[in-house]
């Protein structure tokens, strides 16, 4: 009577790889298909697949890895030897590992390292000391090889170099070393993704709205990162990124899940497709907390939710009247309690005549070109954007699992505090955005330019430079300059 041949089933492994030096799946397959024939076993056609890292430092399940300790577990393995190219290929972590050992100890099933050419018995006490001695192996060299990637990135942020993808908007030049690796010669500006860079900068520093943006950049046939269509959120990822400034960001004294340094901005070796001055001109406009709230475009009135009422500090709307028992047109009125009724184009030429004449004199100009010395400046900005950097640190330590839950509700409110502080402090010292392009040339072109601007900009320089109330009229036909008091808030 002839034995039954024993099925192999095979578990294929590779790290994510981009040298070129990892044994890919297929190669895998061959391998241990060989296996199989010489040692006239049946390939079993259900194979367990994944790529990734076997180790604790890995950021992502393995699927497979999982299904085979599940199926171990319910007593559905579909053959009788579990085929691994190397130990390592199972895993790297020695309590992983050892649940795998155990399983196939209860299954009464064998392993075949293909690496050592060897079969392996869980239940004979060598072997299973042997496969407990390379668990042991392998999650110390996971753990070498974590540490020295720590370090290398480390020292890469401290000296600006590039890391992790090349951004949307440059590309990378490679040299190959004496000993066959490719070695990073420079990242440079790439067209015509570099130009769509600086559009979305310069139309985000125009208040134009992300939506408007990526709708423009759809029409024109730009491709977004990665293919496919552009999104508000894909050009809001674009201009949040401190790369475009020849920035990068460095956590000095981090060590994977335990105590951070604090983030600080370096002067990256690659040169900027924005300058710094646009870059975090953007940001500004971007962490406004009224651009949070209001959409761009939704007004189309210039005072409407910006004056208040008198009597009860309550936002002004608008309205239409058709002229029954009033002139036609539009009005603002008490949107909370109704105390006060102006028409709104009157009130809108009051303020802008106030506005465009305090502008065009000299020392309202200096004042507000003035705001802030460029040390202040420069400080509140690197406060904001190194703050902002911490926190995505975290969160990307959370994802990776390299942080507990626990410790990063622990950090995340001082993170949060710290990102409010900082933007509080630079809007203090920055003039706004709307305001600076106002200022940008002769003062007797003041009004010109007010022309010209967006409704969107117009509400945010009046929204910035004075708070407008408005009182009762206290009889009929009262003229809005008789009851509409405007402060200035940056000039006096």
């Amino acid at each position: 009577m002839v034995d039954e041949p024993l099925e192999l089933v095979l578990y294929l492994r590779v790290s994510k790889d981009s040298s070129g030096r990892e044994r890919s799946p297929e190669d895998q397959l061959t391998d241990m298909s060989q296996d199989a024939q010489e040692n006239r076993w049946r390939l079993s056609e259900e194979i367990y697949r994944d790529v990734g890292s076997a180790s604790k430092f890995a950021g992502k399940p393995r699927g497979n890895f999982d299904k085979l300790i599940a199926d171990l577990r319910a007593d559905r393995f579909p053959g009788h030897v579990l085929g691994l190219w190397n130990s390592s290929r199972g895993s790297r972590q020695v309590g992983e590992w050892l649940t795998l050992v155990d399983l196939l100890t209860e299954r009464r099933k064998t392993v075949w390292v293909h690496a050592r050419r060897r079969l392996l018995d869980p239940r004979n006490a060598h072997d299973r000391a042997d496969l407990l001695q390379d668990a042991v192996k392998s999650e110390l060299a996971a753990a070498e090889i974590s540490e020295q990637v720590r370090r290398t990135t480390a020292t890469s942020a401290a000296a600006g170099l590039p890391h992790a993808r090349c951004p949307y908007g440059y590309r990378r030049h490679y040299t190959v070393a004496a000993n066959g690796k490719r070695v990073l010669v420079g990242q440079v500006p790439h067209e015509p993704e570099a130009t769509v860079i600086r559009r979305i900068f310069d139309e985000i520093a125009a208040l134009q709205s992300l939506r408007q943006i990526a709708r423009a950049l759809n029409e024109e046939g730009y491709p977004a990162p990665g293919g496919g269509e552009w999104t508000p959120e894909a050009v809001r990822r674009q201009a949040r990124n401190v790369v475009y400034a020849g920035k990068r960001v460095h956590i000095a004294g981090r060590r994977g899940g335990g105590q951070r340094g604090k983030a600080t901005l370096v002067d990256a070796v690659w040169p900027p497709i924005v300058t710094p001055e646009r870059f975090y001109e953007v940001q500004g406009i971007l962490t406004d907390p009224s651009r949070r709230t209001m959409r761009p475009g939704r007004h189309k009135h210039l005072l409407s939710m910006i004056a208040r009422c008198a009597a009860c500090d309550g936002p002004l709307s608008v309205t239409y009247s058709r002229g029954k028992k009033e002139r036609p047109g539009a009005w603002y009125f008490c949107r909370d309690a109704g105390h006060v009724r102006v028409g709104q184009a009157d009130l809108d030429a009051l303020i802008t005549d106030l506005l465009i004449a305090r502008l065009a004199k000299s020392d309202a100009w200096e004042a507000l070109a003035a705001t802030g010395n460029d040390g202040e400046l420069q400080t509140a900005r690197n406060e904001l954007a190194e703050a902002e950097a911490f926190h995505r640190e975290l969160v990307a330590e959370l994802t990776a699992k390299r942080m507990s839950p626990g410790a990063f509700s622990a950090a995340e409110p001082t993170a949060l505090r710290d990102i409010e502080r900082a933007r509080e402090r630079l809007h203090e010292v920055q003039t706004p955005p709307a305001v600076r392009n106002l200022l940008g040339g002769p003062r007797a072109d003041v009004r010109e330019r007010w022309e010209v601007a967006t409704m969107v900009a117009r509400r945010e320089v009046v929204r910035e430079l004075l708070t407008i109330t408005v009182d009762r009229a206290g009889g009929r036909n009262v003229p809005a300059h008789e009851r509409t008091r405007a402060v200035w808030k940056r000039i006096s």
